[in-house]
């Protein structure tokens, strides 16, 4: 996506096995400085800590996983962790 290409979210083998070139390297280890993922319990003090942090009211969550329904869950889960239904 960041060359202007869309595609879907890859699975993960294919993700691990991808060729970064040097630039694309030093973009995803940046931008995965401010990715918040781990267990329900270790996300929501992420998300807690960022919400603290910014001083904001609202935050927009993505998952980037390849699987819908794994996707899905992972939603689940959050929401599950913030007693929120979906």
């Amino acid at each position: 996506m960041r060359r202007g290409e869309q595609s879907a979210v890859p699975a993960a083998d294919s993700a691990e096995q991808y060729p970064y070139t040097p630039r694309e390297q030093e973009f995803v280890d940046g931008w995965l400085g401010g990715v918040v993922y781990g267990t329900p319990g270790t996300v929501r003090t992420g998300l807690t800590d960022l919400q603290k942090h910014t001083g904001t009211d609202e935050l927009m969550l993505t998952t980037l996983i390849h699987d819908f329904g794994t996707r899905e869950r992972s939603y689940a889960l959050l929401a599950e962790e913030f007693g929120l239904s979906l």
